[in-house]
């Protein structure tokens, strides 16, 4: 059995293909900053304009073999320099849009006075465990509120 495409199904296949339109959404999933150890994963990912106030996703996710500690009092604590308005300076559990077995999610709201280098930070403190034993974990991250890759 033969299936037609029509036109304008192929100029939509082409326009979703095309180069300018991968590049647009891998930068847009491109993460601003991450750490990448052993046993889990930390990034963040966030559109930012200057006046306007971003949401910005810090995901920690265990890796094979891991899970995320549910039970370790997890906390972020932020912090960003004048010019930058932080909606909450610490992170616990109850702020996480998703918190279990798999990793957790904290969204960060922050507004920048302006486009630039003015970066937030992230202290994180939390665990991943395998079958055997936890790791308790202290961790850094730090990114551009002008959107530039963080450290």
């Amino acid at each position: 059995m033969r299936q037609i495409i029509s036109p304008l199904s192929a100029i939509l296949f082409l326009l979703a293909a095309s180069p300018a339109t991968a590049q647009k959404n891998s930068a847009a999933k491109a993460p601003l900053a991450k750490v990448s150890k052993a046993h889990y994963q930390v990034q963040v990912q966030a559109p930012t304009k200057a006046g306007d106030t971003s949401q910005a996703k810090l995901a920690i996710q265990p890796k094979a073999g891991y899970k995320f500690n549910k039970q370790y009092p997890t906390k972020v604590q932020l912090s960003a320099p004048e010019g930058v308005k932080l909606s909450k300076a610490v992170l616990k559990k109850a702020d996480a849009s998703q918190f279990e077995d798999a990793g957790a999610t904290f969204p960060v709201s922050y507004t920048p006075a302006s486009q630039g280098k003015t970066e937030v930070t992230a202290k994180l403190k939390f665990s991943v465990c395998d079958a055997k034993t936890c790791e308790i974990v202290k961790e850094t991250l730090t990114w551009s509120t002008g959107g530039a890759a963080g450290k």
